[in-house]
């Protein structure tokens, strides 16, 4: 959207690992820059900040880098916590940075939440209510192509016209032996069930085929 809205506006896109890297490359090619941020040290933000000199700074999801925030508030350079989420754990380890915290979210021009719950979370934390405005998730706002409506049809048809399927996306180390010794026991039941595996970063598809291999 913003590429369609600000075509001559030149857009850096930072990420923290080869896997956000390679996701930004395959999305967007070279109609974006892309850098990998740098550790939130005040001399390293300061050399980000006078190289990118941006005009608005947005961070998806919940990363509050104290240094990079701060800097941001000392530029006027305004700055949005897109998608932001808060869980209840999360909140109560803020918690105990008592006014630090508190300082550091009336720096942020703009937190856009994904419900409600979340965004009192940061109220409580010393957001300004003004501050806050409660969006719902970015991932509803994802239109699926024709073209990928048609994949997703010619795989179901592919791989499971009648079988019933389960899906495990977004999965951790430790949590895919779980998840086959669950798959193993539902067979028992459901003897033509199909179980999607789906780990969170790619590097990590050689380890889960090795897992589930060794699980047969």
């Amino acid at each position: 959207a913003l590429r369609h809205h600000y075509p001559d506006l030149p857009i850096t896109v930072t990420t923290m690992t080869p896997t956000g890297s390679e996701r930004v490359r395959s999305a967007f090619g070279d109609d974006v820059y892309h850098v990998y941020l740098p550790y939130d040290l005040p001399c390293s933000v300061n050399r980000f900040l006078n190289t990118v000199d941006p005009k608005l700074v947005i961070i998806m999801e919940t990363e509050l880098w104290p240094n990079l925030i701060s800097k941001l508030h000392q530029r006027k350079i305004p700055l949005i916590i897109a998608n932001a989420r808060l869980s209840e754990r999360s909140a109560a380890g803020y918690q105990k940075l008592g006014s630090f915290v508190k300082t550091m979210l009336q720096k942020i021009t703009l937190i856009a939440a994904q419900n409600q719950e979340d965004g009192e979370r940061f109220i409580e934390l010393g957001l300004k209510r003004s501050h806050l405005h409660v969006t719902g998730s970015l991932k509803f706002d994802i239109s699926v192509t024709p073209e990928l409506a048609a994949r997703a049809v010619a795989l179901r048809r592919q791989w499971a016209a009648h079988r019933p399927v389960w899906i495990a996306t977004s999965t951790h180390e430790g949590e895919e032996t779980i998840i086959l010794e669950t798959h193993k026991k539902l067979l028992t039941q459901f003897p033509q069930l199909l179980l999607i595996l789906v780990p969170r970063h790619p590097e990590r598809f050689p380890k889960a085929e090795q897992l589930t291999r060794e699980a047969r």
